[in-house]
């Protein structure tokens, strides 16, 4: 250390309740634990006992593997915050060198770890007991010798062996890992929150549910020995746990989607952020129907949550992501669509590797993901002909709208055009014929002064499109209602969301049921959106949004509440 450096030590009780309050789920909680016994430990056999002891009254939360373990030295660094990286490789599951410890503390008060190398004569002990801790202020742990090891843990042994069959567990000639989680004071603290035992007991037994199937989800790939990921056996209160596969990549008739963009010999789309780097391999399926397979396949799971994350049918379509074949995230488009019913059943696996940690971000328990723009708009030119080849094969319907407004759309343009020259509206910035095509946004310039509009969407427009004035798309946001893409050639276009409740409910009738009804709304989203090209400004961009989404909110209230039906 340098004479102008010092050191300045942080507060043990405030980060024991920074971490205490992380924002961890019980079920990710665990799966960050597991990745440690598969990426550093090299475990063949996982074993997890989640029960509680109604006599007692307490939780009992362990994890036991036979992976190569740890001496005295390793399990020291393994308890640190933040421990070495050194030993990290390019597939490891691990990141951040916080899991063991993040993933604890928030669940429990006292974490202990039991690590026996193989050809070590005595097992190692240490244990991060946070009301030690708090009472010094200091980063203190305990350890234990051999002798008190097996006195200290007595019950919680007995109650494994029990768990699994009596297992040969924490064997003098194997090597092992051992941890456990006592005073569960935040799964203890919801749990008495119940008043009558019965609804106390269901939610307990929903939370062990909830654990078992977000491992089967998350580590499918390990359990089942897919991909090229190292076979490991997953076993979980006594039972030995099948790898689930949210994409069902195996079943008969799911539908593996290739188009133009694959190269003859791949499955997959690949998308490079720069050369001499690895891939980002895409692969896009579409599931079968219920109807389609037999009911008794339990792989056919959808209406019932698969994880902790209470998701209707529609919320599990959209992008599976991948870290070193470990799910981290899913669900969503992630390129500006948002769900809908009728593509409910297209789902794509992204497969990352460390090497792509750089361009997405992870947060620090592994389970949610930010993506980098440029793979943002590598998947906005990849996921649509997906999307509309999931809907046709669901059967959603594509009817065109045909009500008295469209079928005048050029007679419709003339109009607008021309009152637009009228007002000295004006449309300025790249085309489709090659001018000003550096340009990232557009000008308009209006009565007031004008503003600048970066949404350039009308380049990738299809030219006679564009003259039909008004179109229906998918917004991210179902709350918004209409969206004016300006145009040099043709002053504007209007999009109406096609996720908000109006569109479902008359734009989506057969037999032009409701065709004077959308005539209706047509017009007056048009003139809308011809009153904002006139009148907006970068002053008053807020406002005109403001008025968009609240007009789009109220109205789906109003159907939501079936006062319009």
């Amino acid at each position: 250390m340098k004479d102008n450096e010092i050191i300045i030590t942080a507060s043990a009780n405030r980060i024991v309740d920074a971490l205490s309050n992380i924002g961890y789920s019980l079920q990710s909680s665990v799966c960050d634990i597991v990745d440690n016994s598969i990426s550093h430990g090299l475990a063949d056999n996982i074993y997890i006992c989640f029960e509680y002891i109604e006599s007692k009254d307490k939780f009992v939360f362990m994890i036991y593997d036979d992976g190569k373990s740890m001496n005295e030295e390793k399990l020291m660094d393994a308890m640190k915050l933040g421990s070495s990286d050194k030993n990290y490789k390019n597939n490891d599951l691990g990141k951040f060198g916080m899991g063991l410890k993040t993933a604890s503390l928030a669940h429990c008060n006292i974490l202990s770890v039991i690590a026996k190398e193989n050809n070590a004569k005595y097992p190692s002990c240490i244990i991060l007991d946070k009301n030690l801790i708090k009472s010094r202020d200091e980063w203190l742990y305990k350890t234990l010798n051999h002798t008190e090891i097996n006195d200290h843990f007595d019950e919680e042994k007995r109650i494994l062996r029990m768990c699994f069959n009596n297992i040969d567990f924490f064997s003098d000639k194997k090597p092992y890992t051992f941890m456990l989680w006592q005073d569960l004071f935040s799964f203890k603290r919801k749990s008495d929150n119940y008043v009558s035992d019965a609804k106390r007991n269901n939610h307990i037994q929903k939370e062990q549910a909830n654990i078992e199937s977000h491992l089967r989800m998350v580590f499918h790939r390990f359990i089942n020995g897919e991909n090229g990921a190292r076979k490991v056996n997953i076993f979980y209160n006594g039972r030995r746990l099948d790898g689930w596969d949210p994409c069902l990549s195996k079943l008969k008739n799911t539908l593996l989607y290739k188009d133009k963009a694959h190269k003859d010999d791949q499955d997959y789309i690949g998308y490079v952020f720069n050369k001499g780097e690895s891939e980002v391999i895409i692969k896009r399926y579409v599931l079968p129907k219920k109807d389609q397979v037999d009911p008794s396949n339990d792989l056919i799971i959808t209406e019932r949550s698969h994880t902790d994350r209470s998701m209707k049918i529609d919320k599990w379509q959209g992008l599976y992501f991948y870290r070193n074949n470990r799910l981290i995230d899913y669900g969503g488009w992630y390129d500006g669509t948002g769900t809908e019913p009728h593509i409910t059943y297209a789902r794509a696996s992204v497969d990352l590797n460390s090497e792509h940690d750089k361009y997405f971000t992870l947060n620090i328990n592994k389970s949610k993901i930010q993506i980098d723009h440029s793979f943002k708009i590598f998947l906005k030119e990849n996921m649509p002909k997906f999307r509309a080849k999931a809907k046709e094969l669901y059967g959603g319907r594509t009817r065109e709208v045909k009500n008295s407004l469209r079928k005048n759309s050029e007679k419709l343009n003339e109009i607008i055009v021309a009152e637009a020259r009228k007002n000295h509206v004006e449309v300025i910035g790249p085309n489709s014929n090659g001018v000003d095509q550096k340009k990232d946004y557009v000008e308009i310039k209006n009565i007031l002064g004008g503003y600048l509009d970066r949404d350039i969407d009308f380049l990738n427009q299809d030219a006679e499109l564009l003259k039909k004035k008004i179109l229906g798309e998918e917004f991210s946001d179902s709350e918004l209602l209409w969206k004016v893409i300006p145009d040099p050639r043709h002053l504007m276009l209007v999009k109406i969301n096609k996720l908000h409740n109006l569109y479902k409910l008359y734009y989506e009738e057969e037999d032009g049921k409701y065709d004077k009804i959308t005539a209706i709304i047509d017009s007056v989203l048009i003139s809308l959106a011809y009153t904002e090209i006139c009148y907006k400004t970068e002053n008053t961009e807020q406002l005109f949004e403001d008025i968009n989404r609240n007009t789009g909110k109220i109205l789906n209230k109003l159907i939501d509440n079936k006062i319009i039906s």
